[in-house]
């Protein structure tokens, strides 16, 4: 059963219970748009489209910079999983179907290469 927000509120304190709660609805984003029948693939052309809203809108003026970086912050998520989803599901789903593990694994790498977490250059 799955818990209410005040229940939510008490187990991890209000900042975990909210970027739960955000992790959640921003992933059924991408799973929304996936399964109404644009796919993973187009799922991804979509939210990398609608990143692309607010910074234009920033770049001609018509949006502040702190609502324009907080749209498309928030609009990364539904992006990421839903590539993520179309890298790991199988073909009979839309995905490319390399699996779970071998995406985590190719995620991790990346941000290790990104990030320089492992080598002493990065600290």
């Amino acid at each position: 059963m799955p818990l209410a927000g005040e229940q939510l509120l008490r187990l991890g304190g209000a900042g975990e219970a909210k970027d739960g709660v955000e992790a959640a609805l921003d992933t059924a984003a991408g799973d929304l748009t996936a399964t109404a029948g644009f796919g993973y693939l187009g799922s991804v052309v979509l939210f990398a489209a609608a990143i692309r809203v607010p910074v234009l809108a920033h770049r001609f003026g018509v949006l502040a910079a702190v609502p324009a970086f907080w749209t498309a912050y928030v609009t990364t998520r539904p992006l990421s999983a839903s590539l993520a989803d179309w890298m790991a599901l199988g073909h009979a789903r839309g995905g490319l179907g390399f699996g779970l593990g071998p995406v985590a694994i190719a995620c991790f790498v990346g941000y290790l290469a990104v990030s320089r977490k492992d080598t002493s250059y990065g600290k």
